[in-house]
Parts: C-alpha cells; structure tokens; sequence
C-alpha cells in the first residue's frame, strides 16, 4: 500500500517557551487532588484514549484475588520489536476505532505498520516502508473536533514520528531529527482544551541536555522542557476524566520517576530509587487516591502515593528484568519478563501468583483489552520476531 506523505510544517517560527524541570516543587493544596471514581475505564497504561473516547470497551473490573489467563491464539508472526529497544514500552497499540473496529496497530521487521481487526482477528492493511528504520513506538489518539482516529508512529533509530489518518492511512505529518542528540526514545500525545500536542523524550547516550520538547500538529516546536537526565518513557495522566486543567506529565528518567504539573510549570512529585532503570509506570486511582506504580528493572515493583510522592509498598520479585507492566485490576499486575515469561502478581499477598509461558523471546509489551465473543483479554508482544499471542481470562 503506497502512502502519500504531507507534511504540514509551518513557515513560521515562533518563540519558544523553556522551563526548568529542576525547580522547586510548588506547595499543593491537597484539597485539590481529590480524584474522581472512572469506573469500567481500562486503566492498564496512561492512554489519553481512556479519557476521550465516548466509548467503553472495558467490562467491569473482575474483583476475585486470583487471575489465571490462558492461551488463546497467535494473532501475528510478523510482529518486530528491534532488541536494542526491547525496553521501550507501547511497542503496539489497541484501540475502538470511532468506526467501531477493535484495532491492534503493531510493526514489522520490514519496517511496515500492520493494522490488525480484533473482533474478526484478520488483517486489515500494511503500510509498506512507513519509516526508513525500524518503527520501535505507537500511540493513538481520537481527534474529537473532526471525528478521526490518529496513530502516532516512532522510530528511535532514525529519531523522527509520523502521524496517521487511519481513516485513510495516509500520513499527514512527520517530524525529523526530533532531538539533536540521543534517540526519540519514545512519544505521547498531550491533550488541552480540544488542541493536540506532541511530547517527545531524549536518551541521550553522551550525557547531553537536551529538553523535553512539545510540538503542535503543524510541527512546530512550541514549548521545552529543560531537564538533567535522559528520558526513557514519557506520557501524561489527567486528574479528572473529562476535564484537561490538571494534566501531569510523566517522565521515565534513568534513575528516577518524575510528575511534572503542566498548568503550572513545575515538578509536581519525583519518584523511584536511587541506581535504578523504570521503563514502565501506570497511574491510576482507586476511588481514594491516585497511585503510581513502577517496575524497577532490578526486580522490584514500587507503589508509591501521586500526590504525597511516599512509597506505600515495594514488592521484591527476585528476578532482574522487568520491562513493561499491565493493571488488571486492583489487586493483580501483570509482567513483562526478560526470561521470556509473563508473571502475574497478587499485589495484595505481594507475590508472584503465577507465570505464563509461551514466548521464545524478552516480552516487551503487556495491555488489557475486552474482545466481544472472546471476554477480557492480555495482549503480549515479545521482541525481534515473536509473535503477538492474546491470552484469554478463564472467568
């Protein structure tokens, strides 16, 4: 399938805003971060989607302290992850389409992007060479005022995204050499008061500044962040669903978890410990308070208060290599494991409840997903050319 590609970048330049990231945390009221109950949204990673779409694809929650998933079917062998970013969470995305397909969006090793219907479990189309390297992240986003699902595409490796029209599947936007130095490690949308933004991050390999840059859908580099540490993962959480005046933006550095308040440019809470990787963070509220959870690549998952920034709870897996992590529900996490596993944990009992095999290859990717005729679901993605397995809730 050829692709048209039509950039929209401005001819105008504009002055761009630059905040430090290092600042002072700004003092709280904590009568302001009372959150909201967001029954049935799927809260298994940060997706601005949850917070947009009308529709509901989650059942709810299932509330027994046990889980057990089973194997349910191969839905690709094609899929590629390359091993270098292997950690890099988002290496695939799924989403309910405002024409009603159930999308699994993913990459292959000929650097295509393959759009995958859920529902029927076929092929939609591939979009042939949709970057010059390999594509390593994927966002997706609806665009509510024209009434159009976008998938953001990332390749770290040649450091630059694409925006798609999945209407069409023509790219409609491209940004090159997001970052100067250091790879585009990974990629989120910012939503504000009906505008879309792009955040980018920066793993700097030469210990490098170079800020957190956010874009507008002409392309142009409006606002930055400036900050001390590469940055592994980046995404955003909102305080309230449907309302966009409190957005946190989230950052994976190389040692530490930072929130940051975007209405008010400051640090909002920092988190992790000292000497560790995190490569994957959920933040969700169980109609109390908000929490962070972070999977420490040392074998630790951390629980830590958003708005206090005080760890609740640390549970000690005993196994070095975890990359991303999925909430089932409040009381079951799941892994992504580099010993090719999928661990399931009580995080009540604070420990390893079960362990799912399957996988020849690192698993990358874990998210939650409710297929009609099937029931709740997990998809996984392992890296280089493991399949895309779904595994099905035995309840």
């Amino acid at each position: 399938m050829n692709v048209k590609y039509n950039s929209e970048k401005s001819k105008k330049t504009k002055k761009i805003k630059s905040f430090n990231l290092l600042s002072k945390p700004i003092k709280r009221n904590k009568s302001l971060h009372k959150i909201n109950n967001s029954e049935k949204e799927n809260i298994n990673s940060i997706n601005i989607k949850n917070i947009i779409e009308d529709k509901k694809i989650e059942k709810s929650e299932i509330n027994k302290s046990d889980l057990n998933l089973i194997f349910y079917k191969d839905l690709s062998n094609d899929s590629f992850v390359d091993d270098f970013f292997s950690s890099i969470n988002d290496t695939f995305a799924i989403f309910n389409s405002f024409n009603n397909i159930l999308y699994l969006v993913y990459a292959n090793i000929e650097k295509s992007i393959v759009s995958y219907d859920l529902k029927h479990f076929q092929k939609i189309c591939e979009i042939k060479n949709a970057h010059n390297k390999y594509i390593t992240n994927f966002k997706h986003i609806f665009e509510s005022k024209i009434k159009r699902d976008i998938i953001m595409s990332v390749s770290a490796i040649d450091n630059n995204l694409k925006l798609w029209n999945i209407n069409n599947w023509e790219c409609f936007l491209e940004i090159k050499n997001v970052n100067k130095i250091g790879a585009l490690f990974s990629a989120s949308f910012l939503f504000e008061k009906n505008d879309i933004f792009i955040l980018t991050s920066n793993y700097n390999f030469f210990k490098k500044k170079e800020p957190i840059k956010i874009f507008n859908l002409k392309a142009e580099n409006i606002f930055e962040i400036k900050f001390e540490f590469s940055i592994i993962n980046i995404d955003c959480y909102y305080e309230k669903e449907n309302d966009f005046n409190k957005i946190y933006i989230i950052i994976n550095a190389q040692n530490k978890i930072y929130s940051y308040d975007y209405s008010n440019k400051k640090i909002y809470n920092k988190y992790g410990k000292n000497n560790n990787s995190y490569f994957s963070t959920i933040v969700y509220n169980n109609n109390i308070n908000s929490k962070l959870i972070a999977s420490n690549y040392n074998g630790l998952i951390e629980i830590y208060d958003f708005n206090s920034g005080k760890e609740l709870n640390e549970i000690d897996i005993n196994f070095k290599g975890l990359y991303g992590i999925c909430l089932w529900n409040e009381d079951i996490l799941l892994m992504a494991c580099t010993d090719n596993t999928i661990k399931i944990i009580n995080l009540k009992e604070k420990k390893v409840i079960n362990c799912l095999h399957g996988h020849n290859k690192y698993v990358t990717t874990l998210k939650k997903i409710y297929i009609p005729n099937v029931d709740n679901c997990l998809i996984s993605q392992g890296i280089t050319a493991d399949e895309i397995k779904l595994w099905k809730s035995n309840y």
